[in-house]
């Protein structure tokens, strides 16, 4: 999806090397923007950012439909993931916590709701 760019890897199953507690979080993006900035990109810039899902194996689980309602209006496109019958939500945002960080915690909430789990998001890193 990205190219040769370096991707930026949030999510947990992907082995980042430093704990960012539960995806989606506000202490989690802050975590991966400090990753970030630390390369130089301040987040600032839009990008495309992909947001992963899962079903909660834990849990009853919600139709996918209804995990897909979740996007209906928002501008992105939504498609199946390669593994674990999850989806993957593509949209072009700035990584502002005061968008960003609302958007991931509203998911998560939503998501958890219908019996599935937010893994993360990754994006390429844009050097300001």
């Amino acid at each position: 999806m990205f190219g040769a760019l370096k991707k930026l890897i949030s999510r947990r199953d992907r082995g980042a090397s430093t704990d960012l507690g539960d995806p989606g979080t506000a202490a989690s993006n802050t975590a991966v923007r400090l990753h970030l900035s630390r390369q130089g990109d301040l987040g600032l810039t839009s990008r495309m950012v992909a947001h992963y899902m899962y079903p909660d194996a834990g849990l009853s689980l919600g139709p996918r439909s209804h995990v897909a309602d979740i996007f209906a209006g928002i501008d992105g496109a939504l498609s199946d993931a390669h593994e674990r019958n999850g989806f993957v939500f593509e949209q072009k945002c700035n990584l502002h916590p005061d968008t960003f960080d609302v958007f991931t915690e509203s998911l998560r909430r939503d998501l958890m709701e219908l019996g599935w789990k937010y893994d993360g998001w990754e994006c390429a890193v844009i050097k300001e």
